[in-house]
């Protein structure tokens, strides 16, 4: 018989076992959400406010998985009523594939993320929450985070990576799916090496690559999607799962709204520089970009810790003048990061319009912490109708540009419970207001 000494010690080794080859986790979170989106996409007050959300989670060798589990409920008149119609199995379909798509969607919203491998290795797969997310070197999608989806919501997205090296074969795609099943956002890169063939263990890793990526939330009449696409030229110095180094060059051709006309039109820019990995998690970009253009010139240099921006070079003052400063400090799975910004725009040498923006973001470090984030935003500019300065003001709008204020911020108290908070501030031409607030509370028991 084992005696309470015996029972101890093979808790203590099972316990050691666990950590070492597999982790277990459970978040418990209490929620408030104000507004909720219907099926139309409209935007409406939610029935069932408050939700009780467990997520547990698991890891092991290269997999983990985080799930979602919540119960919705509200307070009427005293009484607290719950609402289960999440976990009800929808009506089977006629068709195979019409009841295969209904019941992998219902089963795909209890699932936060399920991935195997990290990106930098040759295969990875995601499905779930898109977070920090980048193809090839970045230049369209760079630490991509799908934030139409909250920390206590899922969304079926899909992240891949295949490179066909592992196998011996000069060729790999790419992909990111915000939802599989109805994407705002998707991306996808098709790279090959043209000559693998060299004897050269250099030169025969230079990679040709081609993205694109289409994003239905910024459609107008005249498209029904805003398409980007880039071509990229890369040779790494060194690869490896845990460190890195690739010198890059892209030309990339992006869609964007022309402030005169409202109207999409597209921009073509080339850029050169390195970016890569160091320790698995940190990366980091460093490049100079140009706007090809025959009117202005626009230069950046940016990475991880700055960047800095030009519209046009002097003696063109007669164009946009813009400059930015933002510092950051990245991790490729949201462990950590840092930003610090700013903008200043000059318009015929006038003060057209400043930005001040300063916000810090601590992601998912070791341990179950959460993140801390603030933003504030104050604007100058020039009303065309006085031509006078004037400034926005969230309680009494004054020009006829919209303002969106957001802050968040998530308190950690000794890295088990985290409180939430999140206003979303909306204002109109006619200084009318549109606030949106949420609330949650997450304990952390493994």
């Amino acid at each position: 018989m084992l005696n309470k000494k015996n029972i101890l010690t093979l808790f203590i080794l099972l316990t050691i076992n666990l950590n070492i080859f597999a982790s277990l986790g459970l978040d418990v979170g209490l929620n408030y959400n104000s507004s909720e989106v219907d099926s139309d996409g409209n935007t409406v007050d939610s029935e069932y406010p408050f939700s009780l959300v467990a997520l547990p989670s698991f890891s092991a060798n290269k997999f983990s998985i985080e799930l979602n589990t919540p119960i919705y409920f509200k307070v009427n008149e005293g009484a607290v009523e719950f609402d289960y119609s999440n976990y009800l199995l929808p009506e089977e379909q006629d068709e195979f594939l019409d009841s295969a798509y209904v019941y992998s969607k219902f089963f795909l919203s209890f699932i936060n993320y399920a991935q195997w491998a990290s990106f930098n290795e040759d295969f990875a797969i995601r499905i779930g929450k898109i977070t920090n997310s980048t193809i090839g070197d970045g230049a369209l999608l760079y630490h991509f985070e799908d934030e139409n989806v909250g920390e206590f919501e899922t969304r079926a997205g899909l992240q891949f990576k295949f490179d066909a090296n592992m196998v011996n074969l000069p060729f790999g795609f790419e992909l990111i799916a915000t939802d599989m099943f109805d994407p705002d956002l998707f991306g996808a890169r098709v790279f090959f090496e043209p000559i693998f063939f060299l004897g050269n263990d250099f030169l025969n890793k230079l990679t040709l690559g081609y993205t694109v990526t289409y994003n239905t939330e910024y459609a107008d009449s005249s498209s029904e999607y805003w398409l980007n696409i880039a071509y990229d030229l890369q040779l790494p110095l060194f690869k490896t799962v845990d460190n890195s180094m690739i010198l890059y060059y892209d030309l990339i051709s992006e869609a964007e709204i022309d402030d005169s006309t409202d109207n999409l039109v597209r921009e073509l820019s080339q850029r050169v520089g390195v970016y890569g990995w160091y320790f698995t998690d940190l990366t980091y970009d460093a490049h100079i970009q140009n706007i090809i253009d025959d009117d202005a010139s626009e230069y950046t240099f940016g990475n991880s810790n700055w960047d800095l921006v030009s519209k046009t070079l002097l003696p063109q003052f007669k164009k946009d003048f813009v400059i930015s400063a933002n510092t950051g400090y990245y991790s490729n799975n949201g462990m950590s990061e840092f930003t610090l910004g700013s903008e200043i725009e000059f318009d015929n040498l006038k003060l057209d319009n400043y930005d001040l923006t300063l916000e810090f973001i601590s992601t998912k470090a070791i341990g179950p912490i959460s993140d801390i984030s603030a933003s504030v935003t104050k604007s100058y500019y020039i009303d065309s109708s006085t031509d006078e300065l004037t400034e926005d003001f969230i309680t009494g709008l004054t020009s006829t540009k919209n303002l969106e204020v957001d802050l968040s911020a998530n308190i950690i108290f000794y890295q088990v419970n985290a409180i939430t908070l999140s206003i979303s501030i909306e204002g109109d031409e006619s200084g009318n207001i549109d606030p949106t607030y949420s609330f949650g509370y997450k304990l952390s028991l493994l």
